[in-house]
């Protein structure tokens, strides 16, 4: 089953207008249950920012900050170590 976000644009300038664009995915390989592969994919919402070339997005933390692994996996090598 597939969620797409709502379309509330992040905090941007009041006085610029906003075009959605569509969606970028992303995904992550996962072996949560006893070595069973699960395959997440989220999809976040860009939006264009008129007179910009830039587009915004919403910023999903896949990861625990300075890692590349899950936050509770993080804090229980931490402990170990």
């Amino acid at each position: 089953m597939l969620h797409d976000p709502k379309n509330i644009p992040p905090d941007h300038d009041p006085k610029k207008k906003l075009m959605s664009k569509g969606f970028q995915e992303s995904s992550i390989t996962d072996f949560p249950i006893r070595s069973k592969r699960a395959i997440l994919i989220f999809r976040r919402r860009r939006w264009k920012v008129e007179g910009e070339k830039k587009l915004l997005m919403r910023e999903i933390p896949l990861s625990f900050p300075g890692t590349q692994l899950g936050r509770e996996l993080a804090l229980f090598l931490k402990g170990r170590g």
